[in-house]
């Protein structure tokens, strides 16, 4: 399943470890602290059992969506992405 996967945490190390993480499951960055990311559940479990115990629940935020093709097929990105970087199930503005 396609999951956005957004946060927003302080500590640097942390951050940056989260991010070589979610790029190591070959998620495509959108923007500094999010990503998509294809993960089945399995895979999905093991990066809740690895971040959920490090974040600190008063500076941290994660935010996890599942995204179904109907609504993937029905995504705008501003500015434009490379032709051909999300196949043919996106749309982009033009």
């Amino acid at each position: 399943m396609l999951y956005l996967i957004a946060y927003d945490i302080s500590d640097d190390k942390l951050r940056t470890q989260l991010g070589k993480r979610l790029e190591d499951e070959e998620g495509r960055r959108i923007n500094f602290s999010i990503f998509e990311c294809y993960l089945s559940k399995a895979r999905l479990r093991k990066l809740g059992e690895w971040i959920l115990p490090k974040l600190d629940e008063k500076t941290d935020q994660l935010a996890i969506y599942p995204i179904c093709k109907s609504c993937y097929e029905k995504t705008l990105y501003w500015p434009d992405i490379e032709e051909g970087e999300k196949g043919n199930s996106t749309v982009v503005i033009r």
